[in-house]
């Protein structure tokens, strides 16, 4: 468990996931808000068709469990094992796509060995260059997020419910709508996944059955929409910069040569479903063609995780890929279990010890957890439900820090105060969340809120009088401090 980005809440991003899922069953429009400042949200809310928060919050209040615990634990768990069984099927269509023999038929789940491979740190993937890419690190610590089940399941569930699908009857448009939605319910960085899917799906559909005019449309439309479209150089350079550095990687190297290899199998399906990846790739990289993959993730984070996706499954394919091998040579197939073995037990170990290379990891975390059983600190819980309590004699508008030490590791304090006070509004919790978009709080700023941090740690003449003019000016009646000096 990468505890400490719990203690992080993953970088802060936890503040706006987790405050939604633990307010949505005591706040009556829980989308006119800002969930993690308590003020007016403001402007559309590109999230509010993302509904896994909604059913994440419904499991946890029916049952009883704390938001912190039903994700960090149970959802992180849940969607580990979707994507072990995402992988496990894609296996199985794949062993008998490539006529393995019946009796190995059954072995086919031993690729998911592969997911103790990503399990490694991500730190430990760069310090070693064995991969670089976007949010790795949310395999550790960030699994129950909707995006990180778009991120790494996007495309192998897309391939695996078309493995055997060649037509576009109403039954595959159907199935496709259900797919995509559930795929954007997850997080909206589903959509170019589904659109580059979507085209070279019917791109190879209009080669196989000789539409020619059709294709030849359909290619128009996109080139002349790629041109008109800009490029944007920023989403371009980051996912270069990648690729740069991932030509050199073993893991990356291995991947390719098995992809490649995997074409001697003379299976179409296989073959269709490679080429397919290799028509996704060329619409992400190649110019002016790009600028249609660009446009449609708007962000460039969104365009670096729909590329995260595409290492995860050729890197899925690869162990899929070796092990059809494998049991494709009869020497080596009676070994196979054991070298299976052998190898769970070394990318097991070697995820273990990665983390010892990670100087922010605590070197025994499972003791933390014993002392905070909700997965967050209990001081942090206990303060949300002391704030709740005043709440109820007037409205709060706290002051606190953003980031304190607790157990010698950094925690996003101001971003989760609301867990358990629904009815506060945290202002140092505007520079993350709402920077300049609150009416009356325009001016309140990242520099305003370091003043307060540094007054909170060490108060001296000069950060009292700068806090003094904060609280002056944006009515301040709730203070949250680390130092005790700081009350006198």
């Amino acid at each position: 468990l990468y505890v400490w980005l719990f203690w992080a809440n993953n970088h802060s991003d936890d503040g706006y996931y987790l405050n939604k899922i633990a307010q949505f069953p005591y706040i009556s429009d829980v989308f006119s808000i800002n969930v993690v400042t308590g003020f007016k949200a403001a402007g559309f809310d590109p999230y509010i068709v993302n509904t896994w928060e909604i059913e994440a919050s419904f499991f946890s209040f029916i049952f009883s469990i704390e938001p912190t615990v039903y994700t960090r634990f149970f959802l992180n768990l849940f969607n580990n094992f979707l994507f072990l069984n995402v992988i496990n099927a894609l296996a199985n269509k794949i062993f008998t796509s490539a006529n393995v023999s019946e009796f190995y038929k059954k072995y086919f789940q031993f690729s998911t060995v592969v997911v103790l491979l990503f399990s490694v740190n991500s730190v430990a993937f760069e310090q070693f260059g064995l991969l670089q890419a976007s949010d790795l690190w949310q395999f550790n610590s960030g699994m129950y997020l909707g995006s990180s089940v778009v991120r790494v399941c996007g495309l192998p569930i897309l391939f695996l419910y078309f493995f055997d699908r060649y037509k576009i009857g109403f039954d595959d448009i159907a199935l496709f709508a259900i797919i995509s939605i559930s795929l954007i319910s997850k997080s909206t960085i589903a959509i170019p996944f589904i659109v580059l899917f979507s085209l070279v799906y019917l791109l190879l559909y209009l080669i196989k059955y000789k539409k020619n005019v059709l294709l030849v449309i359909l290619l128009c439309v996109m080139i002349c929409i790629s041109l008109l479209l800009p490029n944007n150089e920023n989403t371009e350079n980051i996912l270069y910069s990648f690729t740069i550095y991932n030509a050199s990687s073993i893991l990356i190297i291995y991947s390719i040569a098995l992809f490649i290899i995997s074409f001697i199998y003379k299976s179409y399906k296989i073959n269709r479903m490679n080429i397919m990846i290799i028509l996704i790739i060329a619409l992400m990289f190649f110019n002016p063609l790009n600028n249609l993959f660009e446009f449609i993730s708007v962000y460039s984070f969104v365009s670096s995780r729909m590329y995260t996706n595409v290492l995860y499954l050729l890197m899925a394919l690869a162990a899929i890929y070796t092990f059809v091998i494998f049991f494709r040579i009869k020497i080596v197939n009676k070994i196979v279990a054991p070298i299976v073995l052998i190898v769970s037990i070394v990318f097991a170990y070697g995820s273990y010890k990665s983390f010892s290379l990670d100087q922010y990891a605590w070197k025994d975390p499972y003791t933390i957890l014993i002392h905070n059983k909700k997965f967050i600190p209990e001081s942090t819980i206990n303060l949300s439900e002391m704030l709740a309590e005043l709440s109820k004699e007037k409205e709060l508008l706290v002051l606190a820090p953003q980031v304190s030490i607790v157990n010698g590791k950094s925690h996003t304090l101001s971003v989760v105060l609301r867990l358990k006070a629904q009815n506060i509004k945290v202002i140092s919790a505007i520079p993350r969340f709402n920077s300049g978009q609150i009416t009356g709080y325009e001016n309140y700023s990242i520099e305003l809120q370091d003043s307060f941090d540094e007054f909170s740690k060490k108060p001296n003449n000069q950060n009292i009088n700068e806090v003094e003019k904060i609280l002056n000016e944006f009515e301040v009646n709730c203070v949250i401090v680390e130092n005790k000096k700081c009350i006198n």
